[in-house]
């Protein structure tokens, strides 16, 4: 493979942090981006191979259209681009999501899991009310980056949401995203892993939260912690503390 070849097929992907270190790969939430994680690879890159991915249909990829398989594949040619046998995955919302699918498909491939905000499955009427979500979002596209951005603005270090906002929000490729999740349970697709897990989600999380002990009773290996003064998105509202979690399940896989 070519540089060239390289480097097209990493784009949209940062990376910092020891090349011969443990490697994390971050996955974002729907309408944001790969910068939404860099107050946490600030606190990480000193000893891990930190990689931010953006998903398709969002970030550089925004052009690209959202499909579980194109997330789960981002995730795939990253490791085979990098030469890593494996990695950690850490995914906020849709991302922890995604890394629950990648890891029922490859379960080879990862060594722990970091689950924010993606506790909750999307069956019964929360798929419902998730595909009609998705449906909305492009009529409402607007209002919704007007309110993606107004919480950047007052909940988040001013330096993380400006390079959030200008890696660009993504209403078509989020509501892509909502209409692939609904109707799935990707905790019970990869029941049979074994590796560490730590369920990270925002003490204000109310949804997730309420649904950590169910994904517990799936995963008994797995360990909760709560991520205080945070809600849907603890990485970019505590990009610290959450830092602190992840070295948590780091940990878990060096014993592993």
């Amino acid at each position: 493979m070519t540089g060239h070849d390289s480097a097209n097929k990493l784009a949209g992907v940062s990376i910092s942090g020891p090349e011969q270190a443990e490697a994390i790969i971050m996955l974002h939430g729907a309408m944001g981006n790969r910068h939404m994680w860099e107050g946490v690879i600030h606190h990480l890159n000193d000893s891990f191979r930190c990689i931010s991915v953006d998903l398709p249909g969002h970030g550089d990829l925004i052009d690209h259209e959202f499909t579980t398989d194109s997330a789960t594949g981002r995730i795939g040619q990253t490791l085979d681009v990098l030469n890593e046998d494996r990695a950690a995955l850490v995914g906020l919302s849709l991302g922890g999501y995604i890394a629950q699918a990648y890891t029922t498909e490859h379960p080879d491939r990862v060594s722990g899991l970091v689950i924010c905000g993606a506790t909750m499955p999307f069956t019964g009427s929360a798929g419902f009310m998730f595909r009609l979500t998705g449906y909305l979002i492009p009529l409402f596209s607007g209002r919704a980056v007007r309110g993606f951005t107004d919480h950047l603005k007052s909940d988040v270090d001013p330096e993380i949401a400006t390079a959030i906002l200008k890696g660009g929000l993504s209403p078509t490729g989020g509501a892509q995203s909502f209409r692939e999740l609904a109707g799935t349970d990707h905790a019970h697709g990869m029941v049979g892993f074994s590796g560490p897990i730590l369920i990270a989600n925002g003490e204000r999380d109310a949804q997730n939260r309420k649904a950590e002990q169910r994904f517990r009773d799936l995963f008994p290996q797995a360990e909760i912690v709560t991520i205080s003064d945070a809600s849907h998105a603890p990485p970019v509202e505590q990009p610290e503390s959450f830092a602190g979690a992840v070295r948590r399940l780091m940990a878990l896989t060096a014993d592993e």
